[in-house]
């Protein structure tokens, strides 16, 4: 299992299974790279960069996650909520694929 060998590798306390504890994007690629899944994996440090990877294949993004956003507005949105930054960070997780609006910093790109 993916996850369960990630949360075994990562740098923080506890694995999957029994605690789920998280684990990390990082801990992801190594575990696809060890497995040859994939051949390696690339940081974007900008939108652009972000973008650029985007075109090259498929890209695994993460960010913290604020509590407001377990409650998306009708159209899926999870900033809707104009509080969301103080809503608290339960955890850091992975963005859904399939999505096509992709919005990095303060740039929209359909």
């Amino acid at each position: 299992m993916l996850y369960s060998d990630a949360s075994r590798i990562d740098p923080y306390p506890g694995s999957y299974p029994p605690s789920d504890t998280g684990t990390s994007g990082l801990a992801i690629c190594k575990v696809l790279a060890n497995r040859g899944t994939i051949r390696g994996y690339h940081w974007a440090r900008s939108a652009d960069g972000f973008l650029a990877l985007l075109q090259a294949g498929p890209v695994l993004q993460g960010m913290p996650w604020y509590n407001a956003f377990f409650h998306p507005d009708s159209v899926g949105f999870i900033d809707a909520d104009p509080n969301w930054s103080s809503s608290g960070v339960p955890a850091g997780e992975p963005i859904g694929r399939g999505r096509r609006t992709v919005t990095c910093s303060s740039a929209t790109r359909e």
